[in-house]
């Protein structure tokens, strides 16, 4: 599934991005291969230490975060929760494009999107996948 290139250190956690495109599930996997999971941006100093590698390195793709949307039908935007924290998403940091959530019922699941705020896609979408580390693991890439 690719290789996965280091981003940067930040509040405890390393984090790397994906060189190849995935679905949303299969991103969850590769970074569950490496001891992680999908990133959680839980403040504006680890969004902007992602912007600013993505920024530098040309990167104008959609991004795979791990953020997923719960509810019980698939018509309302319901709650959208960090996986790796189970803590719902607009509780706190949030970097939402205008507009988003969605009410699209196939949308549920977060990545980053235009000039890298979070929209919400069909998890099938393939986009590069962010993984997060914590410093205490095993991290190989």
């Amino acid at each position: 599934m690719g290789t996965l290139t280091d981003v940067g250190t930040i509040d405890g956690k390393n984090i790397l991005i994906g060189d190849q495109t995935l679905n949303f599930y299969q991103s969850m996997r590769l970074c569950a291969q490496i001891g992680g999971e999908l990133l959680t941006i839980e403040n504006e100093e680890q969004s902007d230490l992602v912007t600013t590698y993505l920024n530098n390195n040309g990167l104008d793709s959609l991004i795979w975060v791990g953020g997923w949307r719960l509810g019980e039908d698939g018509t309302t935007v319901d709650y959208f929760y960090w996986l790796s924290t189970g803590v719902e998403i607009d509780t706190g940091y949030t970097n939402w494009v205008s507009g988003q959530p969605d009410n699209v019922a196939d949308n549920a699941c977060l990545a980053l999107w235009y000039d890298f705020a979070w929209g919400n896609f069909p998890c099938s979408s393939v986009y590069y996948p962010m993984c997060e580390v914590a410093l205490s693991s095993d991290c190989t890439t």
